[in-house]
């Protein structure tokens, strides 16, 4: 059977999953890669993006290759491209089967449903659903009956009721339970990263690989807390990989691949110390890359600070959202100002440079509380504070309450479930404009000198700085790569150097 996917400006480590499972089955496996060129974290610049337009090439790539079956794996900020090319493809080759799967199609699947150029939504985790189905469309055994062979009563009953995956029939949606967790990972093959590296080589110099999934929290702005109703009990704590398991993969990648240096992905990199302690030390041994990755600070003490270090962590991403007691609660995360500001000291300890995470927007939360944490972090001088603006996603606990306080009407909550709200690098669910102001100040502390920043936030000077994106992001992106720690970050300017002469080439 021929598959193929469908994503957009970086690499997508779960659609590496499941072509690694595919393949290994007998199928083949294509990815439409477009880079979605100022429309990704480091330039989301829509007045330049609308000259670089990808929908029709897309769907002209899809259709040349002929697929069995079109999967996407979509977020909120990619829907309203991807059900273009979905809806395009399906009004000229209504044969095709489609697939829908990601953070909102888990949050949205009878929505998704509703449209006539979806066919199948895999709510949560995919890899057995995904198999299940490729069985299925394998031998015309459509379940919507639209199109395709129709099967019979029995077929189209046991069809329905694949866990994970959502149908519909004859205006009927079928919803059958999740699956199980995967309790093992270890079992998964290693992803195929081939698939995005013959496409876009400049992704080989930073591997990114996932050594868990799940979280410790259930931030109620965060998909976990979604992915925490679909599951309940079964989705507590964080399922880890084997050390051995992860060392094989790093290791057969440094032989074939050759990268500079290692992304770990997941949310919580050192929740466990007593893994930690196994895999660092293994791979200082047997990798002995430069790395980043990301965790909490609370979680981080001396110990595994000096181990970050000396296994070759060059930068962590530290998550604190909030220092504000009453926001933390709203969030659902744990308020622990000491031990936060504590982890993210002994970093600096150790000389591992580190990106602050910060959130604005929260209802009930005041300006003079956002001032005070951004005056903290002046004092601990991250590598750049990254100042996201509040978004009521769709599927989060949060979004629903915003939904139930009035913080959010009907039709704004229309919007972002369709794709056509602001995301939180442009503005979020954030109307006030002093929180643009208060960005650029969180990108000034990576740029002026404390006492600086001090004299420019006590006078108001902030404010009367125009391009907030410039100083709130480009530049201290730009110094973050300069300084060798946004190894994203040049990814994406590699990644600008090749698309943009592939234009000029005409390719």
């Amino acid at each position: 059977m021929k598959i193929t996917f469908v994503y957009g400006a970086y690499e997508s480590i779960a659609i590496e999953y499941l072509s690694a499972l595919a393949k290994a089955a007998g199928h083949s496996v294509e990815l439409v890669y477009h880079p979605f060129l100022f429309c990704d974290a480091l330039l989301e610049v829509p007045r330049i993006a609308r000259f670089f337009p990808e929908r029709e090439r897309v769907v002209e790539r899809v259709l040349a290759l002929k697929p069995d079956l079109l999967c996407f794996s979509t977020l909120t900020d990619t829907w309203a491209f991807d059900s273009a090319v979905a809806e395009e493809v399906k009004r000229r080759k209504p044969e095709i089967v489609t697939l829908f799967g990601g953070i909102h199609a888990t949050a949205l699947p009878e929505r998704l449903l509703e449209l006539p150029f979806v066919d199948y939504v895999c709510v949560g985790e995919g890899e057995g659903a995904f198999m299940d189905l490729m069985q299925w469309v394998e031998a015309g055994k459509r379940l919507s009956g639209k199109v395709g062979k129709r099967v019979s009563g029995e077929a189209e009953r046991l069809g329905s009721s694949i866990p994970n995956i959502w149908c519909k029939q004859d205006g009927q949606v079928f919803r059958p339970p999740p699956r199980s967790l995967m309790s093992d990972l270890d079992n998964l093959p290693f992803p195929d990263k081939a698939l995005f590296y013959d496409q876009a080589p400049y992704f080989r110099s930073a591997y990114t690989i996932i050594t868990s999934r799940g979280c410790l929290f259930r931030c109620s702005f965060c998909n976990n807390s979604l992915s925490d109703r679909l599951y309940g009990r079964d989705f507590a704590g964080i399922r880890r990989r084997s050390p051995d398991n992860v060392i094989s993969e790093l290791t057969a990648a440094k032989k074939k691949w050759n990268p500079g240096t290692v992304v770990f992905e997941d949310d919580m990199f050192i929740s466990d110390h007593s893994w930690a302690r196994e895999f660092l030390s293994m791979y200082r041994k047997h990798v002995h890359l430069p790395y980043q990755c990301i965790g909490h600070p609370a979680l981080i003490d001396e110990e595994i600070a000096r181990l970050l270090k000396e296994s070759g962590c060059r930068f962590m991403e530290v998550g604190v959202q909030s220092l504000e007691k009453s926001v933390c609660r709203l969030y659902n995360r744990p308020y622990n100002p000491g031990k936060t500001l504590s982890g993210i000291a002994l970093l600096k300890k150790v000389g591992v440079a580190f990106n602050i995470d910060h959130i604005g927007g929260a209802p009930g939360e005041t300006i003079e509380g956002q001032l005070k944490a951004l005056r903290i972090y002046n004092r601990l001088r991250p590598n750049r504070v990254t100042y996201f603006f509040l978004t009521f996603y769709p599927g989060t606990a949060l979004t629903d309450q915003a939904v139930n306080q009035g913080w959010i009407s009907r039709d704004q909550y229309s919007s972002l479930c369709d794709g056509r709200a602001s995301s939180y690098e442009q503005s979020g669910s954030v109307a006030d404009p002093e929180y643009m102001h208060l960005r650029v100040l969180a990108g000034l502390i990576s740029l002026l000198p404390i006492r600086l920043w001090n004299f420019v936030e006590r006078a108001g000077l902030y404010r009367k700085l125009p391009g907030a994106y410039f100083f709130s992001k480009y530049l201290p992106s730009l110094l973050g790569i300069i300084r060798g720690h946004e190894v994203r970050g040049l990814v994406i300017i590699r990644k600008y150097l090749c698309e943009l002469l592939r234009i000029r080439r005409g390719e």
